[in-house]
């Protein structure tokens, strides 16, 4: 699998940080090789209010993607696209 077909989607949430990692097809489509899970802390009504444990919460739910996935994060290529809702 090519790494430019890797894709990761980011939710921080009131409740819980996901993290997403999947692949693209040449179809369009989009295969799903993991989600990872963690509890959120530091942010409240869905603002962060606390950076540092946020992001503790965003590494831990990146580790659970990683095992979940089988695909470390240094293979992962970072762009920022940001989307509400």
């Amino acid at each position: 699998m090519a790494s430019s077909n890797l894709m990761v989607g980011l939710e921080i949430g009131t409740s819980k940080i996901c993290v997403v990692v999947g692949e693209g097809r040449p179809d369009g489509t989009i295969k799903i090789l993991g989600v990872g899970q963690a509890p959120s802390r530091g942010v409240r009504k869905g603002e962060i209010v606390d950076f540092e444990t946020a992001m503790k919460c965003v590494h831990e739910a990146v580790v659970d993607a990683e095992e979940k996935s089988d695909i470390p994060t240094t293979a992962m290529k970072s762009t920022s696209r940001t989307s509400k809702m």
